[in-house]
């Protein structure tokens, strides 16, 4: 299993620190998302996603092009020290294929943030997905467990955008990345959850 989703050499890995090189094609690439179909568009406006707000952003070039790409973020909502990778993970429709939850453009993203976290110090990561997506996350953490056994699926749904909407509360996966982490949100019950989508 490990070896699969490191033995894919079509990607180029580019970071923030060489926004030069690829802001212009990402703008292009922005463009395109918010005039398209796809129902997340406006989480990747202007108004929604400055890349300079990241921690980091990492995109994987592939035939001179953005396959895909997704962020460390943290933001003032989020315990201190705590940040979530892959934030707004974006892919290309040819690589929307994979069955898998956890493929192997994530591998490659999440190993490049995870580094990234480790050297700025961050204590935390978490990885969110919504609520009707719990058994998707389920088998997201199992694989991810092969190659960083401490990665958790937290019991409920944690409040990660400020608001009360139904879309602010997802489920977390958590990884610690210094003794003693905790993630510290507010939380409700699955029952609660879905007790909330019935009154929605």
């Amino acid at each position: 299993m490990k070896s699969l989703y490191l033995n894919n050499s079509n990607f180029q890995l580019q970071s923030l620190k060489q926004m030069h090189l690829w802001e212009d094609s990402f703008e292009e690439l922005r463009s395109q998302i918010l005039t398209s179909n796809d129902g997340k568009k406006d989480n990747y406006s202007k108004s929604n996603f400055q890349l300079r707000e990241q921690q980091e952003v990492t995109l994987l070039i592939e035939n001179e092009k953005i396959s895909a790409f997704s962020t460390l973020f943290y933001r003032n909502h989020f315990p201190p020290g705590i940040s979530r990778a892959l934030n707004r993970y974006w892919r290309n429709d040819s690589h929307r294929k994979y069955e898998s939850p956890y493929t192997p453009m994530t591998r490659i993203m999440l190993d490049h943030q995870l580094k990234v976290a480790r050297e700025i110090g961050i204590k935390g990561i978490i990885v969110t997905t919504e609520g009707m997506r719990r058994k998707w996350m389920k088998r997201w953490v199992q694989i991810a467990q092969e190659i960083e056994p401490e990665w958790r699926l937290l019991d409920g749904f944690f409040q990660v955008t400020a608001g009360n909407s139904l879309g602010s509360w997802q489920n977390i996966a958590f990884l610690p990345l210094t003794y003693g982490a905790r993630l510290e949100l507010p939380k409700m019950t699955i029952d609660e959850w879905k007790r909330k989508r019935t009154e929605t």
